[in-house]
């Protein structure tokens, strides 16, 4: 628990300020002098609103219970550090993170001085300081922006310093290091550009290179589990993201893949106005297989009259697998004359294509 003795040196300490901490849970400091705080931070004053009995309550949030507890006693003692307690660079970060949320200038040049100092102390060490990987999550989720990094940039300082000690302190061996990079594709991007800034004249700078990064999926793992392998393919390559909606409409998706429809059988037909000189099957056998090899479809000769029709459904069973697949066995029927009487090129209808 954080030592909130110097609360009590304060007049007037009838505040009370609840925290709200990121994993849900809240803490409650009281007896905190409004004057006090008035004095140092006036954002964190005006936060503070008359409650039940007149007494004076703020709800704020904060990354932990130790970034608001160095706030209150950097304003009562102007020091954010406790005495005979160890600091560790992810407390730094903490500190400088509340102190630009509630407009605290100094106390951000103070926490940045002590991550800057701990940071060289560390280069020393044989071993990185403790909660460094903690320390970079942190400070890429919420001092990574292009404005924190135009003042004093913590970012940077981290950076440097891991690119120092990369293999003299074997970051590069350590599995939690590594995780770091692989969650965090922009810190191994940082890494390689301050390297090459460095002119890669840090021992290892090669081997920061080649540490495995994670690469970006636009689909989350649910959605993944949810779709077939075919439409799966399709929908990771395609532009348009309307088709990533609900996994509950993907059924009916225009972008999905339909199911060929095995009932309806359809043929590509072929009617000649003149059916002269039209070979039959058993005439030129051999040329017609070459013919429908070629040409991929069947071609089939319907005369007008209905009783020397010959449809697809006299083909034989299992010729057709799906609406997609033309049938490419060489069936052409030859028209057989009407009552004895033959006929003629006017008989039948104009050439054309249909389906049937």
């Amino acid at each position: 628990m954080d030592d909130t003795n110097f609360l009590a040196c304060g007049s007037d300490a009838t505040a009370t300020i609840m925290v709200l901490l990121p994993d849900g849970s809240a803490t409650r400091i009281a007896n905190v002098s409004p004057l006090m705080v008035l004095d140092k931070c006036p954002l964190l004053y005006h936060a503070l609103e008359f409650g039940e009995y007149d007494l004076r309550q703020a709800s704020i949030e904060a990354t932990s219970r130790y970034a608001i507890v160095s706030l209150l006693r950097y304003i009562y003692t102007g020091n954010y550090l406790a005495e005979n307690e160890p600091s560790f660079l992810l407390n730094h970060a903490e500190t400088y993170k509340i102190a630009e949320n509630y407009d605290m200038p100094d106390l951000q040049v103070s926490a940045y001085v002590n991550f800057s100092r701990q940071t060289e102390f560390s280069c020393s060490l044989k071993d990185p300081p403790v909660l460094l990987c903690e320390t970079v999550r942190f400070l890429y989720g919420h001092l990574a922006s292009h404005q924190s990094r135009q003042e004093q940039s913590l970012v940077d300082t981290l950076l440097n310093y891991c690119l120092a000690v990369f293999a003299y302190q074997g970051l590069g061996e350590r599995a939690d290091f590594r995780q770091v990079v692989f969650d965090l594709p922009a810190f191994h991007k940082d890494l390689c550009r301050t390297s090459m800034q460095r002119e890669f004249l840090d021992d290892g700078a090669l081997d920061i290179v080649r540490l495995p990064v994670s690469s970006p999926t636009p689909h989350s793992h649910d959605s993944l589990q949810k779709r077939a392998l075919g439409d799966f393919q399709f929908d990771l390559w395609q532009d348009s993201e309307e088709s990533l909606a609900a996994d509950d409409s993907v059924e009916n998706s225009p972008s999905k893949r339909r199911t060929p429809d095995v009932d309806g059988l359809f043929t590509l037909v072929h009617r000649p106005k003149d059916s002269m000189g039209m070979p039959t099957f058993s005439e030129s056998e051999s040329e017609n297989e070459s013919s429908c090899d070629e040409l991929g479809f069947m071609l089939v000769h319907r005369p007008r009259h209905e009783e020397s029709i010959a449809t697809v459904a006299d083909c034989e069973p299992g010729y057709f697998s799906s609406p997609e697949m033309i049938c490419a066995v060489p069936a052409i029927v030859k028209a057989e004359p009407q009552n004895g009487v033959s006929a003629d090129a006017s008989d039948y209808a104009e050439e054309d294509w249909s389906l049937i």
